[in-house]
């Protein structure tokens, strides 16, 4: 099923979202024609990617001096 045996998905969170935020995962997911559980994890894994995109570019400016720092 899975070329490499390191993408098979085994570890799971729980998180809890409240009737407001279940029904606009719902609709969101039915939107992108995704089961809301697929959906959410698609768009978790995109954050944590865009995320680690910012950190690496934050990581790799030079170092600047605050302003009125000597």
């Amino acid at each position: 099923m899975y070329a490499d045996p390191r993408d098979i998905r085994k570890h799971a969170y729980k998180v809890v979202f409240s009737d407001s935020e279940k029904a606009r995962l719902d609709a969101a997911a039915q939107a992108a024609k995704a089961q809301p559980s697929t959906y959410i994890h698609d768009q978790i894994m995109e954050a944590v990617q865009q995320l680690e995109a910012a950190l690496a570019a934050q990581n790799s400016e030079p170092n600047r001096t605050a302003v009125g720092a000597e």
